[in-house]
């Protein structure tokens, strides 16, 4: 009798414990789904280059030197480093300007991987007050970083002299 009762308790004790762990399992998998989505709400981009890029890469990467490579749409905080000896605000302030900005096109020594100069596409959109104020801003960083930042002018096509004066 004695073994009996100890059977259904051990029983009943395993019943518990697989009834707890589906409770547990089943609110785990609903907290991941809302986590996944409020946490990650993210989809693919269909394209990473407008159509005006799109034409000047193609044109660019077909008549690039072969001692160069080509990245696109890269961070201005990839590129500059902040001089050191400032202090924490004045370093905060620099790298809030440079951490959500990028340059058009980037080319690379291929051999060194090292920037060698930027390209900016400037199409109608750079005629508003606050463009015009970031092109400034990339300017005159590129200047103090001694960095060569070539300006084009967007239009439909692109053609080998287009670019000429970029990949040298």
């Amino acid at each position: 009798m004695t073994q009996l009762l100890i059977f259904f308790g051990v029983l009943i004790f395993i019943i518990i414990l697989g009834v707890a762990a589906a409770v547990l399992s089943r609110e785990e998998t609903n907290v991941a789904s809302e986590s996944t989505t409020e946490l990650y709400p993210y989809t693919l981009k269909k394209y990473i280059l407008t159509r005006a890029e799109y034409s000047f890469y193609k044109v660019l990467i077909l008549h690039l030197p072969d001692h160069l490579s080509v990245f696109v749409k890269i961070r201005l905080g990839d590129l500059f480093d902040i001089e050191s000896g400032l202090d924490k605000s004045t370093r905060a302030r620099a790298w809030n300007k440079i951490s959500s900005k990028h340059f058009d096109f980037v080319l690379i020594d291929k051999k060194a991987c090292t920037v060698q100069s930027v390209i900016e596409l400037d199409d109608n959109s750079h005629a508003s007050k606050k463009a015009q104020t970031t092109d400034h801003f990339k300017d005159e960083a590129c200047k103090a970083a001694n960095l060569t930042l070539h300006r084009i002018s967007v239009k439909t096509g692109y053609t080998a002299d287009d670019i000429k004066h970029v990949t040298i």
